[in-house]
């Protein structure tokens, strides 16, 4: 074999190679948002989520960005508040609102997110903030999804509680964070209920042998029936349960949307683990 022949072999193999990897200039495009989270998964790679704006309780799209400014994944959340509770259980943080995210006024998300951050200082300690790319992006949707598939994102799992007799109880009024009881009735007889935060997570679950034994101890650990709680009434009421009457006499009271999720990181048994029931 002559040496043209060897050279044109040579580039052949170099044009595969490189149309393989290099995007394809044809699909740039801009993503027009400046919110978004990050994630470190190598000292060296940094997977970026970008948030798409959303119209209240509207779905919500996040789109995936490496540093190689490849769009490589994307999925579609409830709303922008969920969006950015699944992406922070997922490892993705936001330095830039760590203290005053409009969203992290959750316990456990707190709790989550400073265990997170915690972590991430002690792997890499002398991190700084990266920069995120700037646009446009090269569309190569489809060719890597590893958080839409499932491969390397945990989703909560969705429970639909076949019941509307909820109790609420305000844990705190400056933000009016509610923890809500909803009661089940079993095919046996027995009840079962689920507490459930204003975010629709689940985070306890008991069971009792009958009604008496659940209205006696909701009531006994601050919680009142929603519908009682909002509707006007003779019944003498005191401390917080007399503020979030006179609260949802005015505004109303938004209760947590079905189906309802389950995860582990937030299930955290609060009043039948924890020795908060009273």
């Amino acid at each position: 074999m002559n040496i043209r022949k060897i050279l044109t072999s040579f580039k052949s193999i170099i044009y595969v190679v490189v149309n393989k990897t290099k995007p394809n200039n044809k699909t740039v495009f801009k993503i027009r948002t400046a919110e978004y989270m990050y994630k470190i998964t190598e000292p060296l790679e940094i997977n970026w989520a970008f948030i798409q704006p959303s119209n209240l309780g509207a779905e919500c799209k996040v789109k995936f960005v490496n540093n190689a400014l490849v769009l490589f994944d994307e999925m579609t959340f409830e709303h922008t508040a969920q969006a950015y509770i699944e992406l922070e259980r997922n490892g993705f943080i936001n330095d830039n609102n760590n203290n005053d995210n409009e969203f992290e006024t959750d316990e456990m998300m707190l709790r989550y997110n400073a265990q997170t951050y915690s972590e991430l200082n002690n792997k890499y300690p002398d991190r700084g903030i990266p920069e995120p790319p700037l646009p446009p992006f090269y569309n190569k949707l489809g060719e890597n999804p590893i958080y839409s598939s499932g491969e390397s994102f945990i989703s909560p799992t969705r429970i639909k509680v076949n019941s509307d007799d909820y109790w609420v109880k305000a844990t705190c009024f400056e933000f009016l964070t509610l923890e809500c009881a909803l009661v089940e009735r079993k095919k046996d007889g027995k009840f079962k209920v689920f507490f459930i935060r204003d975010n629709s997570y689940i985070f306890d679950i008991m069971d009792f042998d009958s009604i008496k034994e659940v209205e006696e101890g909701l009531t006994r650990n601050g919680f009142e029936r929603h519908d009682s709680i909002t509707k006007p009434d003779n019944i003498e009421r005191h401390g917080n349960n007399k503020r979030l009457h006179d609260i949802a006499l005015e505004f109303g009271i938004r209760l947590p949307e079905q189906p309802f999720k389950e995860d582990d990181y937030f299930f955290y048994g609060g009043y039948s683990l924890r020795g908060g029931w009273k």
